[in-house]
């Protein structure tokens, strides 16, 4: 052992610079609100360009007119729509309730007819004296066969 060493660990005292934590830390913080506001501002920008370019803020005081126009024609009371036809206009809540109540006596209502299938045409005879076997009509939405070459005796 050398004699220099007494046994004893020499330590540093610890000494934090608080003063660049905290400029590193306010630094850092600043960094990151002003990357935050600019992507903020970035994406603003591009959505009122597309907005302007769609038409998203074009004359909105038309389109709300319009709905409420629309919207008090439904929520009109009893009135006639056309007397001579007898139609009469009903408030929209009240319509639906008809229909319900309409649907709940009879649950057919709400499916369609189904359409009436074609009669099916009878089957043509063979001209007297062939030997030709008579051809059946083709069925609904299938192309007819090509008619059979005549044959000369």
């Amino acid at each position: 052992m050398s004699g220099s060493s007494t046994g004893k660990e020499s330590t540093e005292p610890d000494n934090t610079n608080v003063g660049l934590v905290a400029t590193i830390t306010l630094v850092g913080a600043a960094l990151v609100l002003a990357i935050a506001l600019a992507l903020t501002a970035l994406v603003r920008s591009e959505s009122t360009a597309r907005g302007m370019e769609s038409g998203t803020y074009s004359d909105l005081g038309t389109v709300s007119r319009l709905k409420a126009d629309q919207r008090a024609k439904l929520e009109a009371p009893l009135a006639w729509g056309n007397k001579d036809k007898g139609q009469v206009t009903v408030p929209i809540e009240r319509a639906m309730a008809l229909v319900t109540e309409e649907i709940r006596k009879n649950p057919n209502l709400a499916t369609a007819e189904p359409p009436a299938a074609p009669a099916a045409p009878a089957p043509t005879p063979a001209p007297e004296g062939s030997a030709a076997a008579p051809v059946a009509p083709p069925h609904p939405g299938t192309a007819a066969p090509p008619p059979a070459p005549e044959q000369k005796h």
